[in-house]
């Protein structure tokens, strides 16, 4: 108790010294917020938004949301791997160490609300004195303005126009290419999550956006007023659907796929029409749906319709992680076809 008492006085000390140099500045939905004029630390309300300000500069991250696994341990700089875990504030985890957050002190919370408004953890945050800044990141077209906000807020701008232009080059690429396939040939694709494949995502979710980008359809059509949420159907639902594509989060799952006698019921699964997402860093879809999503849709076009792809695919990835990462996979990691 007395040691959480310290902190919090300290951090308060730390939030009123950076506050009597503040400013005014309004965050992606209109709200004026008073920051420091030099903002050196930052927390964020979710990894989406955690690794969105690494790839701006990780030294401005003061704490992560959950510790990273082994192929983030492998990726991320040794600076952020030593950062203390101060939880994530959405989702269905929604667990928050409040004492790590008093510990850093961070000058700036940076968060992507779901219906515009802070949640209950994010209030608190707010009431105990932290500045709280909202970002826009409803879908991928938001990103390029979101980096130029972000580089201006965080005083890395260059750094945030070279990711923005980056965003708006490939998106408008992916956009002529989709515009490219006739209706009749789109690929009608399920996204099979979970640990039994039966759990997914509506058309309009943010976490199936890559397949639209990509020119694909997803075959679950339902519409959905929250959407980051997932759903889960029956197996005869998928039976129903035919896709002519699986895609499959879950490596345990992937494995037994060719397995089930149920799903080898599939055609998509009797022509080898099964493929397991990327996910080094982390997901390049979903799980969590964040700036990757850009390079799982030109994983999506590379393998849906390889005709219409472009450029040399191990290309592409190599200069999208040394220019967001600044670092270099090996290529067994990207589960190329």
């Amino acid at each position: 108790m007395r040691a959480s008492v310290f902190l919090l006085i300290a951090a308060v000390a730390g939030l009123l010294s950076s506050l009597s140099h503040a400013e005014l500045r309004t965050d992606m939905y209109g709200k004026q917020v008073e920051v420091p004029e030099v903002i050196n630390r930052v927390i964020c309300s979710s990894s989406v938004v955690t690794y969105l300000v690494y790839t701006l500069d990780p030294a401005l991250l003061a704490g992560l949301n959950s510790r990273p696994n082994q192929a983030m341990r492998s990726f991320f700089t040794e600076a952020t791997l030593k950062k203390p875990v101060v939880g994530s504030f959405g989702g269905a985890r929604n667990l928050v160490n409040y004492e790590n957050i008093l510990s850093v002190a961070p000058d700036l919370f940076l968060h992507w609300p779901a219906h515009n408004t802070p949640n209950k953890h994010e209030e608190k945050l707010v009431q105990m004195g932290f500045p709280l800044m909202a970002l826009n990141l409803s879908t991928l077209e938001h990103y390029p303005a979101t980096y130029r906000f972000m580089g201006n807020l965080l005083n890395r701008a260059q750094r945030g126009a070279t990711l923005a232009d980056y965003f708006t080059k490939e998106l408008d690429t992916l956009k002529k290419l989709r515009d490219r396939i006739p209706d009749a040939q789109r690929v009608r694709v399920y996204l099979a999550e979970g640990t039994d494949g039966l759990l997914t995502v509506t058309e309009n979710s943010v976490h199936s956006e890559a397949i639209r980008l990509a020119g694909a359809i997803n075959v679950h059509t339902q519409s959905s007023f929250n959407l980051r949420n997932k759903e889960r159907i029956s197996h005869e639902q998928v039976l129903l659907y035919t896709p002519d594509v699986i895609l499959v989060q879950d490596r345990h799952f992937y494995a037994s796929i060719f397995k089930d006698p149920r799903w080898r019921q599939l055609k998509a699964v009797q022509k080898q029409k099964v493929f397991l997402i990327p996910d080094f860093p982390f997901s390049w879809i979903d799980q969590p749906p964040s700036f990757l999503r850009l390079l799982g849709a030109k994983w999506l076009v590379h393998v849906l319709y390889p005709d219409l792809y472009p450029t040399d695919f191990q290309t592409d990835i190599d200069y999208f992680f040394g220019l967001f990462f600044e670092k270099k996979a090996h290529t067994a990691h990207y589960m190329v076809p």
